[in-house]
């Protein structure tokens, strides 16, 4: 099966007919002609206009179009591809070896690449079809930057914004919770190695955990309990990599009723 149409024309006749097409096409912006004729000088025209915009790096939309004679064919629009736009919506999970990374899809996108970075220095490039993945066999307790950018036939695309992250501490384990005063209690729990710090989280009831306090020591005293009520209390280690929190694993839940 050919490749390629021949229009009714030899191997030089079809050669030099698609070249003084293809050079109109580019000086007008558009041009008529046949259907069968248009399909052909798109891919001569797009092949040249992707080669010339990754060449000059030039981000400015270009829409070529061609338009079929009355007679035989309809009209034929024929868009050209460009580069994707800048990748959105980039979060990233921490575990203690592998942090998982989700972004948005980005339309005209034909994969993605995931580039990670340990401080300023650049580690390694992963490349994927899907919009999330994760990065396995990091350094345990590191901090670590992702960012993503779309890629298609044209080109790459801007890439997304630096993401601070990094693998997170192991889980505490809480020990006891105590009263340390009127409307106060005292959280003890079990240093974790190469934690710079660690979160306390407390919720009242049946409620939603919220962080109360961060501490370097392996105690924290809650304050302003409400006398009679029932308070959970977990704790999370931590390590920051600028002034974002990267979070291990929740401890054990211990809870305390206020007399």
């Amino acid at each position: 099966m050919a490749k390629y149409r021949k229009l009714g024309r030899t191997s030089s006749q079809r050669k030099a007919l698609i070249r003084n097409q293809v050079t109109a096409l580019l000086n007008n912006g558009k041009i008529v002609t046949t259907e069968a004729k248009a399909k052909e000088i798109r891919k001569v025209a797009e092949g040249l206009i992707a080669k010339a915009v990754k060449e000059k790096d030039n981000y400015e939309e270009v829409t070529v179009k061609a338009k079929a004679a009355p007679v035989p064919g309809p009209v034929t629009v024929l868009p050209v591809k460009q580069k994707p736009a800048a990748v959105t919506g980039v979060t990233a999970e921490p575990n203690t070896a592998s942090i998982k990374v989700k972004w948005n899809k980005i339309e005209g996108a034909d994969r993605y690449v995931v580039s990670v970075y340990q401080g300023n220095k650049f580690l390694k490039s992963y490349t994927t079809a899907e919009c999330s993945m994760t990065v396995k066999k990091l350094k345990k307790v590191t901090k670590y930057s992702v960012k993503v950018a779309a890629v298609n036939q044209a080109g790459q695309g801007q890439d997304s914004a630096l993401v601070k992250t990094g693998t997170c501490p192991g889980k505490p384990k809480l020990s006891t919770v105590k009263k340390a005063g009127k409307g106060k209690a005292k959280v003890a729990f079990k240093k974790v190695s190469k934690a710079q710090g660690y979160a306390v989280f407390s919720k009242m009831g049946k409620g939603k955990y919220k962080r109360v306090g961060t501490t370097k020591k392996t105690s924290f005293t809650v304050k302003k309990l409400k006398k009679g009520k029932k308070y959970s209390f977990q704790v999370k280690a931590y390590i920051k990599n600028g002034s974002t929190y990267v979070y291990g694993k929740a401890s054990n839940t211990k809870t305390y009723k206020v007399k």
